[in-house]
């Protein structure tokens, strides 16, 4: 119990009184401009994946016999990888280098 008492106090003087997150890393100007071009692309990805997507499936309901099964699910999974991208790369950039800061409601 101690030992979890030392590691809180630990973890306070580290954060601060402000109850501020600790920063994670540091973003230059490069490194958040080529993020957030991938950004842009990653958006225009989702969108065209999701108009491949019905172009499949209205191709599907039209004429049974072409196999679209595989370009409907690799379309479904590339809308994801983009989704994602800007998620994790392009949400984490903006609030590093925009200084986006979220304070704890303790």
């Amino acid at each position: 119990m101690e030992e979890a008492d030392e590691n809180s106090s630990e973890i306070e003087s580290i954060l601060g009184d402000n109850g501020l997150c600790g920063q994670s890393e540091e973003c230059g100007l490069i490194r958040f401009t080529y993020i957030m071009i991938g950004s842009v692309v990653a958006i225009c990805g989702c969108f065209f994946n999701l108009i491949l997507i019905v172009a499949f499936k209205r191709a599907y309901r039209s004429s049974r016999s072409q196999p679209v099964l595989y370009p409907i699910v690799l379309a479904i999974l590339d809308a994801f990888i983009c989704f994602f991208y800007i998620i994790l790369f392009g949400a984490d950039a903006a609030a590093i280098c925009l200084r986006i800061e979220v304070k704890s409601s303790t």
